[in-house]
């Protein structure tokens, strides 16, 4: 219904039903009455298992954003809809964008908002995923007592994230389950599986709501839209756009700075190090586990991945270093010292392999490089460092579509080059 001093709305709500016939939904309805409550727009999309996912849409014609009153209001409608197993999502449309307060209310309350911005590229991510096959896989690991993961749990899951990153139900896909602690692949757009990460890496509380413990993104199209982006802006014929990477890389820099250097945050340090790591390196390194060693009364903490050498980069470091597993040694100190050097290279060798990273805070004094040099010109053991300019380095990449693995790779021909 139109209110004072507000468009009509009809025209916006012709749009934003189009949109949803234009991504495929089952069925769209304009001005449908539903329980006694009138929605401007109603849309049932068919889920992976073929069952419909419901949703009732209300549209803002306004010329300023939406405030919390709306959503409050629209909750409330929404929750007796759902309690009457009418409708299965809510969301607003606003040709004005919202409010803090309405956008905190609506994550409160389960409530998606879209702007125009978010239907036009809703539509374009579609048309994408018909026309290019533009789809990433990502492994989710889902960490709750499951005795068996069933078609309605699935059903839960793929819904649920589906209105995390704002995309229809049915452009994610249950690909793969694993039982114990539930290892999921879904399919996903390549916008949808980088919006997940990113959620992840900023440690986002819905994801816990769902029991979420880790996301990898393992399969990416090599020519994708973010690859060619990142091509033409290093080439300088088109201006990099910014957003994407400081939503990423922002978000990394942010938490590092909340994790103090010393031993009460070695633990938070780690677990983030193995997110950055198996977020940014897809199918790459597989299964990072945390693995522990007491060495003279000191405990020792790494990550041990499997090398899967999908990556030619990977390829050529397991052939030449004999590293079928990976360790990345983690140091949360505000300075680097030879003895962590020393430590690393010897615990490398013929298991796991003669090739480890420092993960630390800091980079490596110029004493530290040529330490790591000398042991590999001895011992024929590499040991390369990554530091939080690193780890954030690699986050910009990532949101450019380009390799993150790069980091890593540059820092190996320099010490290889320098050994010589």
């Amino acid at each position: 219904m139109p209110e004072k001093g507000t468009k009509t709305g009809r025209e916006l709500e012709r749009r934003v039903a189009q949109a949803y016939r234009n991504i495929g939904a089952r069925r769209v309805e304009q001005d449908v009455e539903l329980a006694g409550h009138q929605v401007d727009v109603y849309i049932e999309l068919e889920t992976p298992d073929r069952g419909l996912y419901r949703t009732a849409v209300e549209v803002k014609d306004y010329a300023s954003p939406v405030g919390i009153k709306i959503v409050a209001n629209f909750s409330d409608i929404v929750d007796r809809l759902r309690r009457e197993r009418l409708v299965d999502d809510g969301i607003i449309v606003s040709a004005a964008g919202f409010t803090r307060p309405a956008r905190n209310a609506a994550k409160q309350h389960g409530i998606r908002l879209l702007e125009l911005a978010d239907l036009d590229t809703m539509v374009v991510e579609r048309r994408g995923a018909d026309t290019t096959g533009k789809t990433a896989k990502v492994m989710v690991l889902i960490e709750r007592n499951i005795q068996e993961f069933t078609s309605s749990e699935q059903e839960t899951l793929v819904l649920a994230l589906s209105r995390l990153v704002n995309v229809s139900p049915n452009q994610v896909r249950v690909l793969w389950v694993s039982q114990g602690s539930v290892l999921v692949t879904l399919e996903m757009s390549e916008d949808a599986a980088r919006k997940l990460i990113s959620l992840f890496l900023r440690e986002d509380p819905i994801l816990e709501t769902l029991h979420i413990a880790r996301v990898d993104l393992v399969q990416v199209p090599s020519r994708s839209v973010f690859d060619q982006e990142f091509r033409k802006a290093k080439s300088g014929s088109t201006p990099m756009d910014e957003a994407s990477i400081e939503d990423v890389s922002g978000a990394i820099r942010l938490r590092l700075e909340n994790i103090r250097p010393g031993v009460e945050d070695d633990r938070t340090f780690e677990q983030y190090a193995l997110k950055i790591l198996s977020s940014f390196l897809p199918g790459q390194l597989s299964y990072a586990e945390h693995e522990s060693r007491t060495v003279y009364g000191t405990e020792h903490r790494h990550i041990i991945s499997f090398n899967a050498m999908s990556h030619k980069f990977w390829q050529m470091v397991g052939q030449r270093h004999a590293a079928a597993q990976v360790v990345f040694e983690c140091k949360n100190v505000k300075s680097l010292e030879l003895r962590h050097v020393d430590q690393l290279a010897g615990y490398l060798g013929s298991f796991p392999g003669s090739f480890g990273v420092i993960v630390s805070r800091v980079p490596p004094s110029e004493n530290l490089q040529r330490a790591a040099i000398t042991i590999f010109n001895s011992h024929k053991k590499l040991i390369l460092f990554l530091s939080d300019e690193d780890l954030v380095e690699m986050g910009q990449l990532y949101a450019q579509g380009a390799d993150a693995t790069a980091v890593i790779e540059h820092k190996y021909v320099q010490l290889t080059r320098q050994a010589q």
